[in-house]
């Protein structure tokens, strides 16, 4: 069942693609290229968060792995329904950012995951690195849809220690001997 997913994901990312370079290289058309443009860099960035997810079946984070999978299907349709069917109106956007960053997140969060750390350190870099993209998220989906956006400061800064907590937890990962 994994590798049917992952093979399925990483087919419908090469599809995606080779339309969305046809579409721009000998669209005749142009009022729909927004749409297909739309339609296939969605289809391709949810796949890659789908991917990532199919990582952790079966694993420890198993019901992780599940929900994000309903979380890109849920973007994924909101995405192609909006690109074909919506308007283009300041709520449909926004809830296209959120479902993206969400997304992005857990893309993150389950690439992180697969850093098999070798001891205490590593662990407790992992888990500040996953705990700083939780707290991002909690302020960003709230940013997004508030007038008043103060909290890109705390996001960046969360996002800065996610990142190099990231990297110190990989470097310190490598330097341990068996």
């Amino acid at each position: 069942m994994k590798n049917f997913f992952s093979i399925s994901f990483v087919f419908i990312i090469l599809i995606a693609g080779l339309i969305g370079v046809f579409t721009l290289l000998f669209a005749n058309d142009r009022q729909f290229v927004p749409n297909i443009l739309l339609s296939t860099a969605a289809a391709a960035f949810y796949s890659l968060v789908a991917l990532s997810c199919i990582f952790h079946f079966g694993g420890s984070i198993h019901n992780l792995a599940i929900g994000g999978l309903a979380l890109c299907c849920l973007a994924l349709a909101h995405a192609l329904y909006t690109s074909w069917f919506g308007d283009a109106g300041n709520n449909v956007i926004q809830n296209r950012i959120a479902l993206g960053v969400a997304c992005l997140a857990l893309l993150y969060v389950n690439l992180v995951l697969l850093i098999k750390p070798r001891s205490v350190r590593v662990r407790v870099l992992i888990a500040i690195a996953v705990g700083s993209v939780a707290l991002d998220i909690f302020i960003a989906i709230p940013s997004i849809y508030s007038p008043l956006s103060s909290g890109f400061v705390v996001i960046g800064i969360l996002t800065i220690i996610a990142t190099c907590s990231t990297i110190a937890a990989v470097a310190l990962n490598l330097s341990i001997h068996d």
